[in-house]
């Protein structure tokens, strides 16, 4: 880490102490748990004990908060971030699991995605899909392979076909169905689910049958434009001029790109990858659409994500997209700013939101953590990027 970005997460760190007590819920994106994650990649980077249990400090705290008049703006998916990070911790080797934490978890998750599959909610984020993640990981619950295989029929169940060799999914968004193509609100979610699935030896043949006629579904939206290749909703012929981990053909090129790895498809591959190379030649020198640092929506996300690329693929285009957008991360935290000389752009209303993970400071001093011991860009999973 060069010495301007080490003074910038010294100084992350000192405003997250100074406003810890703005950070009300217990989730990663917008909660304490994104504090202790920040403490466990600066544990990475400084190697100070403290660090670590800086972060099992503020596990146990989430743990302590949740009980029955815990409420927040998004409840039961800080619920299912605190079982997903105790499982992140555990395969870091940083936590013993406890198997009667877990066990309680268990339940809660399963009845908060039992409630989503009753919906058929097969949004990544807010529906059963969210859930679905956490039991993949959890090999030893009894009850995984009955709640996995429930979700996957709902999936069958809401697949349209289009063709013999195309289907694709409305996914419920804002209480309304949508065809949008991106990870977090649309058809790419629903087939990272299905790769994990096949991944994990869950009805492979069917899985993978949907993966091929969902991905074929995608590319067959495609339309070489000078930007985004692929509309954002489809049968629609709206193109963003923009990419971020949220909207554009980064999360559709991500998506194509493991199917084809997972389901050993050379096709898929080649086109994931060109369509995660022509996303690396985006720029925004005018800042008219990355607006801010942040993770999900600016530009720390982009420099981590393409670092992992350039990391995995060792593309000449990932290095100088990550080169390029870790000066802007840079750049954007030379102001007066109260939150470490950064500022978020959208939802700054809310204080928390300068500090979280997914749109804050947190998010950032990550991303620059991160990027300097090389880390395969882990944290990444918490926004939907998980596949392995």
């Amino acid at each position: 880490m060069n010495s301007d970005a080490h003074i910038k997460t010294l100084q992350i760190k000192e405003t997250l102490s100074e406003y810890k007590d703005r950070l009300h819920g217990v989730g990663i994106s917008n909660g304490l748990l994104g504090l202790s994650l920040f403490h466990y990649y600066h544990f990475k980077y400084s190697q100070q004990e403290q660090d670590i249990a800086s972060a099992l400090e503020i596990l146990e705290e989430c743990i302590e908060k949740l009980d029955d008049h815990y409420s927040s703006y998004t409840t039961k998916t800080d619920i299912i971030e605190l079982g997903l990070y105790i499982q992140f911790l555990f395969d870091s080797d940083i936590l013993d699991v406890d198997e009667n934490l877990l066990s309680e978890l268990d339940e809660i998750i399963l009845e908060i995605t039992s409630e989503q599959i009753e919906k058929k909610n097969i949004h990544n984020i807010t529906g059963a899909l969210s859930g679905g993640t956490y039991f993949l990981k959890r090999q030893s619950f009894e009850k995984r392979t009955e709640i996995l295989l429930k979700i996957l029929s709902i999936i069958e169940q809401k697949a349209i076909k289009k063709n013999d060799h195309q289907v694709y999914w409305e996914v419920d968004f804002r209480k309304k169905n949508n065809t949008e193509l991106n990870l977090n609100h649309g058809i790419a979610g629903v087939l990272s689910f299905l790769i994990k699935l096949y991944n994990n030896n869950i009805e492979k043949e069917k899985c993978k049958e949907l993966i091929l006629k969902g991905i074929n579904f995608i590319l067959a939206q495609k339309k070489v434009h000078e930007m985004n290749w692929f509309p954002q909703f489809a049968f629609e012929n709206e193109f963003l001029e923009h990419h971020n981990l949220s909207y554009g053909d980064i999360g559709i090129g991500y998506i194509i790109t493991k199917a084809g790895e997972s389901i050993q498809n050379d096709n898929f591959y080649k086109q994931g990858l060109e369509i995660l190379e022509n996303c690396a030649n985006y720029r925004d020198d005018s800042q008219q659409y990355i607006k801010d640092a942040n993770l999900i929506y600016g530009a720390s996300g982009l420099s981590s994500f393409f670092n992992v690329l350039y990391q995995k693929y060792n593309k000449g285009s990932f290095k100088a997209a990550y080169t390029y957008w870790h000066h802007k991360v840079m750049e954007f935290g030379s102001t007066d700013s109260q939150w470490a000389g950064y500022r978020s752009h959208f939802n700054n209303d809310h204080d928390f939101v300068h500090l979280s993970f997914a749109q804050g400071i947190l998010g950032i001093g990550i991303s620059l953590l991160s990027n300097a011991v090389n880390d395969s860009g882990s944290f990444l999973s918490f926004l939907k990027y998980d596949i392995q």
